[in-house]
Parts: structure tokens; C-alpha cells; sequence
């Protein structure tokens, strides 16, 4: 039995050396993760039951074209830049603080630089996209409402990700998706123009079927669905619940129309998990208010760490990588 779960071994880890694709369906860039939990299945219970339905999951996620992977996290560091803006001085230094969340496992860092610069300015942009450079990988988003100064400025720094937002000036934040029907034109302009330059483009997107589909029509890449009424119903469970279903739909319908799919505003600790677990192929949250609220009780490093784990990257908190297999294993078996 040793001899054979030693043979087991080498063929396992081959297999994650040589396949890691496989695995990154179930577990994204965290193939260890999959490897242990692989083993595990091996020494508690016999390969031989264990590694066919295994097989075939892998088999079922590779035909269908179906991601499970790790939803990323990205910091949104409007929130620091504001705290810097109350006084006329330099810190809290934003490449500083970026560096930290970055070293810390956030997948990138987001910015939206409004007009009168209350928190990011402009000459932030370009520190910050050569701090994310260096971390290979990692992805700069920025994100704005589409007025001729934001373009041009977008088109400067070359972001991997600029998000489109119909924001007033004079907005506090971010409060509502575009009106797709409206917009439709315009939008599709400016999608376009962007493209072209090589930007991905993710747009603003209440949690509404219709508007997910005709986002679509855009010609975007993504939408990232606004969670301010889910985020709003902190206190009110049944409220939550019922936001966090018109979320899942509006997902599914922007999926099925082939847009990926963002997330933002307003999560926390105490509801990301949910949001992650009921849309496994979420691909990004952008997490600014409640992330650096909480690095003043935990620092930003465990802050952002916190919320890895919380979004599936493995830990205590959230919800472990096996979870991600056996959302799948159940929509396989049916």
C-alpha cells in the first residue's frame, strides 16, 4: 500500500506540474491548494473511487467551457487618497499603501479620479500603473465617468481595466448602473475607442436582467454589477437575500451573453463570501470603503489578506477551495 500511494504521489504531482490548466479551473492560480486537497481525497479515501469522478468534473468543467476560478480582489485606494487630501502633506503615500495590499495578495488596485480630485488626483495615475508594473500579474483598473478629460487621461496611462460609470460630478459615489437603451450609442463609442487601445472595458450595471443582456450590445468585455442595495441591507437579512438573488440572475443573464463579470461597492467581511459562493465565475471584486476601513483595526496586510480568504483564496474565514469542486461536482451530477 505504501509502494502504491507513493506511485499516487509522483503521478499526482506530475499531473499539477504538467496540467496545471486542469486544476486552475477549480482553483485559479492557487494549485497547491488543489494538490493538498487532492492528497487528501487520496490518503482518507482509495484513489481508485476517488480520482473518476475527478476525472470526469475536469472533463465536465473543460466541454462545457465552464470557470470556476478564484474571484479576484481588487483595492480600491480612493478611500486612503481622501484621508491624504485633509491635509496638505503626503501621506498616507498611495504607491506606499498599494504596494502593501499588492505584497499582501490583491490581484490589482483601483482608482477613480473625479473631477475636482477629492481623493485620487491625476498625478497619482501614473506612480501607481508603474507600481502595479512590477508586480507581474497584477492589474490596474481605473475607473470614471467618460467625459473628454477622463479619456484622455485613460488613454495616457493605459490601464489594463478602465470601468465606466455614469456619475455625476458632483456625485458623493457611485450609486447607479448605466442606462443601457439610453447610453447605447455613446457607450458603444467610446467601448470601442478604448479598445482599440488596448484597454478592457468593464461598464457599471445595476443588478437588472435587461440591462445585463444590453450591456452586452455595447461591444464591453465586462460589467461590473453594482452591490450598493445588497451591501445597504447590512441589517437586514431577508432584504440581503433577496438583493443578493436579483444579483445572481442579473450575473447569469450577463454571462450568457458572453460579458464577464465584476463586482463592486459597498462588500465587506460579512457579505463577500455569499456574493462569491452563489456567483462562482464572479472574475473581480473592487473593495475600497470597508477595506481600509478595516486595515485601522487590522492593517492594510491583514486587511487585504482577510478578505483573500474571504473571497475563496483558502484560511479560516470564507470558504475553502474544495468548496469550489463541490459547487461544481453538484452542478455535474445534476
Amino acid at each position: 500500500m505504501r509502494d502504491r500511494r507513493r506511485m499516487v504521489y509522483v503521478f499526482c504531482m506530475e499531473s499539477v506540474l504538467n496540467f496545471p490548466s486542469y486544476f486552475s479551473i477549480v482553483a485559479g492560480s492557487q494549485l497547491k491548494d488543489a494538490f493538498a486537497f487532492l492528497l487528501f481525497c487520496i490518503i482518507q479515501i482509495d484513489f481508485c473511487i476517488v480520482m473518476p469522478p475527478i476525472a470526469l468534473l475536469c472533463l465536465h468543467f473543460i466541454c462545457s467551457g465552464k470557470k470556476y476560478m478564484l474571484t479576484k480582489l481588487s483595492v480600491n485606494l480612493n478611500a486612503v487618497a481622501q484621508l491624504r487630501n485633509r491635509r496638505d502633506l503626503p501621506w498616507p503615500d498611495l504607491s506606499l499603501v498599494g504596494h502593501i495590499a499588492l505584497n499582501a495578495g490583491a490581484a490589482g488596485l483601483t482608482v477613480h479620479p473625479r473631477p475636482d480630485e477629492r481623493h485620487i488626483r491625476r498625478d497619482d495615475l501614473l506612480p501607481l500603473s508603474a507600481l502595479v508594473a512590477t508586480f507581474p500579474g497584477c492589474e490596474y483598473n481605473i475607473e470614471g465617468y467618460p467625459d473628454s478629460q477622463f479619456l484622455e487621461l485613460v488613454e495616457r496611462v493605459k490601464p489594463h481595466q478602465v470601468t465606466l460609470v455614469p456619475d455625476k460630478p458632483e456625485q458623493l459615489t457611485s450609486d447607479h448602473g448605466w442606462n443601457f437603451q439610453i447610453y447605447h450609442s455613446f457607450l458603444k463609442s467610446v467601448v470601442h475607442r478604448l479598445k482599440d487601445q488596448g484597454m478592457r472595458l468593464s461598464l457599471f450595471c445595476d443588478a437588472d436582467v435587461e440591462m445585463a443582456c444590453r450591456a452586452a450590445e455595447t461591444g464591453t468585455d465586462r460589467v461590473e454589477l453594482y452591490t450598493g442595495p445588497y451591501g445597504a441591507a447590512y441589517d437586514d437579512p431577508e432584504k440581503a437575500q433577496s438583493e443578493l438573488d436579483k444579483l445572481v440572475v442579473a450575473a447569469e443573464s450577463a454571462r450568457a451573453c458572453g460579458l464577464g463579470i465584476n463586482a463592486g461597492h459597498d462588500l465587506t467581511l460579512a457579505n463577500i463570501t455569499a456574493l462569491v459562493q452563489s456567483i462562482p465565475f464572479l472574475e473581480e471584486v473592487s473593495i475600497g470603503h470597508s477595506l481600509t476601513a478595516d486595515s485601522l483595526i487590522y492593517g492594510m496586510e491583514m486587511a487585504v489578506q482577510h478578505y483573500c480568504r474571504a473571497i475563496g483564496q483558502g484560511g479560516e474565514e470564507g470558504f475553502s477551495q474544495p468548496a469550489l469542486v463541490l459547487t461544481g461536482l453538484k452542478e455535474f451530477i445534476g
